[in-house]
């Protein structure tokens, strides 16, 4: 199951998403193969 705070966040949210919140949010999550940065980058290019 997802982490349900990964559900409830917001577009801008993901936009404001800062390492310490990446990592809280990915526990257990295949979300943590992309790493922080590879996320960052995800984002910027869905804006």
């Amino acid at each position: 199951m997802p982490n349900p705070e990964l559900l409830e966040m917001r577009r801008t949210d993901w936009l404001e998403l800062t390492e310490e919140i990446f990592e809280k949010i990915a526990i257990g999550s295949p979300m943590r193969r992309t790493k922080f940065e590879g996320m960052r980058r995800n984002i910027e290019a869905a804006k």
